[in-house]
């Protein structure tokens, strides 16, 4: 019988199930460069296998040998049904379609459909963005607050015997996650009785072989052409996807970005787009220069690209950069004409210095 490969969608990659030594299950590139970092260049090139969703950008899917698994289905009531039967299958099958992930050393991401891959298994969690344990996975976070409440409940309790302790308790918050990967300290409780390996990924890529770094460029699809575009302008805006994460009518969202854009000089400013975010600024905003390619801000960070001010309506983008540059900080609060109240989180701040802004 013909061994089963896993291949990079340009062929450049092709591993056999039978020489996975490692998964990385990831659905952002934060993640998947922490991943890239913290791991041997030959692991990750050659002995990884990556789960990656709808949330991967595709021109980093394209280069590394993945597996495509679906976590967005359309809000109606027949795909909730029927993301149901997909969970079940997806539980009864994991093992059958991939046998390595009975004996691979598990990174992940435990959210969502994820979490069925991980099973009873231990894992390594890798964050969402920085100070994530803090800040978004703090407390009075909505989504927190959320999974608290459904912890307790008959349906939540159904879903972790059927799924597993991940499927509900989450970020790492759970007695099978053994290490955490962080790039700064925190006192969040989740760190208890687990191995903290806290490293910022200015170290990492300073110890990282130039053939590693090589490689992280060219999976990110780095050029010396973005570096120079990014280098002319010393205002970045760092977007988000609010219109479809919060549904928001397409002509308020424009309405609102431009109240915040007019108070910027256009002519120094670069709108570096989220890898999720589908708003066509190029069309509104034609005097705007905008980089779109799914790049960490952290990854152009370390490679020593400077700008003088950073802004953001409240993306975790920003809470990574040094205290050298300036950062305009909008809040959540701002959306509270536009989307549902109990989906703001007011206590989201930058942990760090940072200029409070309101719109008129």
């Amino acid at each position: 019988m013909p061994q089963k490969t896993l291949k990079s969608p340009n062929n450049e990659f092709i591993i056999n199930y039978a020489d996975v030594k490692q998964v990385c299950i990831c659905c952002i590139p934060y993640a998947l460069l922490q991943y890239l970092l913290v791991n041997d260049l030959q692991i990750s090139k050659y002995h990884t296998a990556y789960f990656f969703d709808e949330l991967m950008p595709q021109a980093i899917k394209h280069k590394l040998p993945h597996i495509f698994f679906q976590n967005m289905y359309p809000n109606t009531l027949f795909y909730k049904i029927y993301r149901k039967f997909i969970r079940l299958y997806k539980l009864l099958t994991r093992y059958k379609q991939y046998p390595f992930l009975k004996t691979a050393t598990i990174f992940a991401q435990d959210c969502k459909f994820y979490s069925i891959l991980i099973g009873s298994r231990e894992y390594r969690f890798l964050a969402d963005a920085p100070h994530f344990l803090s800040t978004i996975n703090c407390e009075t976070s909505p989504s927190k607050q959320f999974f608290n409440k459904k912890n307790h409940s008959v349906i939540g309790r159904i879903e972790q015997a059927l799924y597993g302790t991940t499927y509900l308790y989450r970020y790492g918050n759970n007695p099978q996650c053994t290490h955490l990967y962080l790039t700064e300290p925190t006192d969040s409780p989740v760190i208890q009785n687990k191995i903290v390996h806290i490293d910022s990924f200015q170290s990492l890529w300073d110890k990282a072989s130039e053939e590693k770094k090589k490689f992280i460029l060219y999976v990110f699809d780095i050029t010396e052409e973005d570096i120079q575009l990014i280098s002319q302008r010393p205002i970045i805006f760092f977007s988000q996807p609010l219109d479809t994460d919060y549904n928001i009518n397409k002509d308020e969202y424009l309405k609102f970005l431009n109240k915040i854009l007019s108070k910027y000089n256009h002519s120094q400013l670069l709108i570096k787009l989220h890898p999720r975010d589908t708003f066509d600024y190029q069309h509104y905003f034609p005097d705007i220069k905008t980089f779109s390619k799914p790049v960490n801000v952290e990854l152009l960070t370390v490679l020593g690209l400077s700008f003088k001010k950073a802004i953001t309506i409240f993306s975790a983008a920003v809470f990574n950069l040094s205290e050298n540059i300036e950062v305009d900080w909008f809040g959540m609060s701002v959306l509270k004409n536009m989307i549902d109240e109990t989906k703001i989180n007011n206590s989201l701040h930058p942990p760090r210095s940072y200029n409070q802004v309101y719109l008129d």
